[in-house]
């Protein structure tokens, strides 16, 4: 959770600024969203997105493997601590699924709130 969450944290700072957030707003967002989608998405479905509210988060063949998300330094040395590679644990693959769907419902937030489409962005 501490690693999900930092990042919107950050996102909410920026509504929190004395300093104007229109001219930033949209590169911010962007970068959440692709920071946040390249724990589970492939890169080059994330690239060849024209922008983020475009992203279609329920390609599931743009999914990166379970084992291979990221889900924070933390979360994988405790799983490397805990998890025998040789013996799967249908608990480790709810725990990655739950940490994807996390991902994307936070993305599907943003896009709804922050259509951004307006040429002044």
């Amino acid at each position: 959770m501490d690693y999900s969450l930092s990042p919107s944290n950050e996102f909410n700072r920026v509504f929190q600024s004395e300093l104007p957030l229109l001219p930033s707003l949209k590169a911010t967002a962007s970068k959440l969203v692709n920071d946040v989608a390249s724990n589970f998405m492939k890169l080059d479905c994330i690239c060849s997105a024209r922008s983020f509210p475009e992203m279609d988060l329920y390609l599931s063949n743009e999914y990166l493997p379970l084992d291979q998300m990221y889900e924070g330094i933390a979360a994988t040395d405790s799983l490397r601590e805990v998890v025998d590679p040789e013996e799967p644990s249908d608990n480790i693959d709810l725990f990655y699924q739950s940490c994807r769907n996390y991902y994307i419902v936070l993305i599907k937030q943003i896009q709804h709130r922050f259509k951004l489409e307006d040429e002044i962005y």
